[in-house]
């Protein structure tokens, strides 16, 4: 997984700006020049033909990323035959999706230490 999102984060800038949204936080978010921090959301994560339309295929993370909304769906079914509403899970499951959102963090370079 760390590889896929080093590919991920090494992906061309211009790239990286054609994951746009009109929702907050869905998109790339980052785009100054020596920002310190990065991310790029990816929505309905189950879809491998949304990630092949951001960039080339990242099998590793859709690898990832099935798995985890399989989960994340037997969990709302649980919680909610554990309160009696299962006849509204559908319609939830429906209304809902699922979006990564990896970071990228970089330490500040600086050529000056600070003495207190």
């Amino acid at each position: 997984m760390n590889v896929a999102m080093e590919d991920f984060f090494s992906l061309p800038i211009e790239t990286k700006k054609l994951n746009v949204s009109e929702l907050p936080f869905h998109g790339y978010i980052g785009s100054s020049y020596k920002s310190l921090y990065e991310s790029i959301a990816v929505s309905y994560l189950d879809n491998f033909d949304n990630l092949q339309s951001f960039t080339n295929p990242i099998e590793i993370v859709h690898w990832f990323s099935v798995p985890l909304s399989e989960l994340d769906e037997m969990i709302r079914r649980m919680i909610a035959q554990s309160f009696g509403v299962e006849k509204y899970l559908d319609e939830h499951l429906n209304s809902t999706y699922n979006i990564l959102r990896p970071n990228k963090y970089e330490a500040p370079q600086t050529s000056t230490i600070c003495k207190r």
